[in-house]
């Protein structure tokens, strides 16, 4: 026998070599894929779980939907309780104070993107400047819990 894998060596060859090609590709298999499956598995589980599950934390009432003020105006909230005046406009940023009751807080450089938080004895305010045009500032206020 071993005479005639001498004389067909290169039938032997490429047997052996297929032998090795599938236990390397079973053991890939095993080694790279399976846990890449699995670890796909459980992602979109989570993520099922994820949307399934009901948000507990409801959004903020809007008081001043998205609106437009100009320098050296005022808008108020729909509930009465806060009165934002805009001072002034700065390229990407504005000056502006925030009434909430009686008490009034300013803030000299508000940028664009950046949230306040004012808090009072009617709650807590969060005022979002979204962004400036010109000397007009676009923002929105929402109440807190």
């Amino acid at each position: 026998m071993i005479d005639r894998f001498k004389k067909l060596w290169p039938v032997s060859l490429f047997i052996l070599c297929s032998a090795v090609a599938v236990g390397t590709w079973l053991l890939a298999q095993n080694v790279m894929v399976a846990p890449r499956d699995f670890e796909i598995s459980r992602l979109e589980k989570a993520l099922q779980d994820a949307q399934a599950r009901p948000t507990s934390q409801a959004p903020s009432p809007v008081v001043i939907p998205e609106t437009g003020v100009r320098a050296g105006n005022s808008v108020t909230s729909s509930d009465g309780h806060v009165i934002i005046h805009i001072a002034s406009v700065l390229d990407d940023s504005a000056a502006l104070s925030v009434t909430l009751g009686s008490e009034t807080q300013s803030f000299k450089k508000v940028r664009v993107g950046q949230r306040l938080t004012v808090a009072g004895l009617s709650g807590t305010y969060y005022v979002d400047l979204l962004g400036t045009r010109g000397n007009m500032v676009d923002l929105t206020v929402s109440k807190g819990g």
